[in-house]
């Protein structure tokens, strides 16, 4: 597996998480890490487009765009010093 260089963003609201995508393709694929992920977006487009947030979410965008490069999301886990 290659080296990749990523972005982590916390998003607490939809308009968060349109920020957090800004610029990304609209067709780049989203891959949940783990299977509690309840954000049903298969692409960033739909990603984009929720309404709302169960809960906050982490967002791993990588820096450099590939023809293969994805957007990971999970369940944000908030670490002990963090409230």
């Amino acid at each position: 597996m290659p080296n990749v260089e990523i972005s982590r963003v916390t998003v607490r609201t939809p308009d968060g998480l349109r920020v957090a995508l800004a610029g990304l393709p609209a067709n780049m694929r989203v891959v949940p890490i783990t299977e509690d992920v309840d954000v049903a977006a298969a692409t960033v487009a739909e990603l984009r487009s929720v309404p709302i947030l169960p809960y906050a979410l982490d967002i791993f965008v990588p820096y450099r765009l590939v023809g293969s490069s994805v957007v990971v999301i999970g369940r944000h886990e908030p670490r002990p010093n963090e409230g």
